[in-house]
């Protein structure tokens, strides 16, 4: 499998990370991970309002977050 190529700018204050070239929206975190035995890993916390999950179980939200969310089928 080909990993993607990341790019990280930094313009004073403000960050950008593109992915192959895209630049990835609503960045608010950027972090590494990386020892020798692996691989580094790059962790991406995004600001995310919209977002869409397909997958086999997804976990309920706590009933203190219910109010802030609409279920989409």
């Amino acid at each position: 499998m080909k990993t993607p190529h990341i790019e990280i700018k930094q313009h004073g204050m403000k960050t950008e990370v593109f992915i192959n070239g895209n630049k990835v929206d609503g960045v608010r975190k950027v972090g590494f991970e990386h020892d020798c035995s692996h691989k580094p890993v790059l962790h991406l916390e995004l600001l995310a309002t919209d977002m869409a999950v397909d997958c086999m179980r997804v976990p309920e939200l706590p009933d203190v977050l219910k109010p802030f969310y609409v279920l989409r089928s």
